[in-house]
């Protein structure tokens, strides 16, 4: 889910918890099992972890996460507004809470995530991609719509970001993350592809 928060030695207990959690629901997903008792479970942990460690973005990112992978998006959303309140700065957080806007169509609101990931993770290049493909789902419709005027303005924000993730030469996303963010290029009617070489 990304880097945990660390601020005090008494963290140890609860860094320590998240990483178990992370670790296990992650390895469930990675062999395909259903995750539903793990999670719920461990939403239930986490939740009185919570209350004995009030004001920690990071049991609330992670409370978040898990409420995503079992479809809980209101849940979901209400954990990750919540870390986002107490400045949390965990990547994955805001990409996952971007994420679950986009996977709901809510476009703007999936911008509004990203930007704040990037105001506080300036140099991570990932949530380029989040922004970039929301802005690009945002100026289709908007087009679709016949508003072809600011429709062109997000689907050039839309291009520049996508190029910025593309180009990033820190970028750690794998080859399947590189190929949808290409693909909304290629699916944006105003990205300017001429003259412009593919970097992957």
């Amino acid at each position: 889910l990304g880097k945990l928060e660390t601020k005090a030695t008494e963290n140890r207990l609860v860094i320590s918890k998240l990483v178990v959690v992370r670790a296990q629901v992650s390895k469930l997903l990675r062999e395909h099992i259903d995750i539903t008792s793990a999670a719920t479970k461990a939403i239930k942990q986490l939740t009185t972890l919570e209350d004995k460690y009030p004001g920690r973005g990071d049991i609330l990112a992670t409370i978040g996460w898990l409420h995503k992978r079992l479809r809980n998006n209101t849940d979901a959303r209400e954990a990750f507004m919540q870390a986002s309140a107490l400045h949390c700065k965990d990547i994955h957080m805001f990409w996952h809470w971007s994420d679950l806007e986009a996977e709901e169509g809510e476009w703007e609101e999936a911008i509004r995530v990203a930007e704040i990931g990037r105001e506080r993770l300036a140099s991570e290049p990932s949530l380029l991609y989040c922004l970039g493909y929301a802005q690009s789902r945002l100026g289709r419709d908007l087009r679709s719509d016949g508003q072809d005027r600011l429709a062109v303005q997000h689907l050039k924000k839309a291009e520049q970001n996508l190029w910025a993730f593309l180009e990033n030469p820190y970028s750690r996303s794998g080859y399947r993350l590189k190929s949808r963010a290409f693909s909304a290029l290629v699916l944006n009617p105003d990205a300017m592809l001429d003259g412009k070489a593919v970097p992957y």
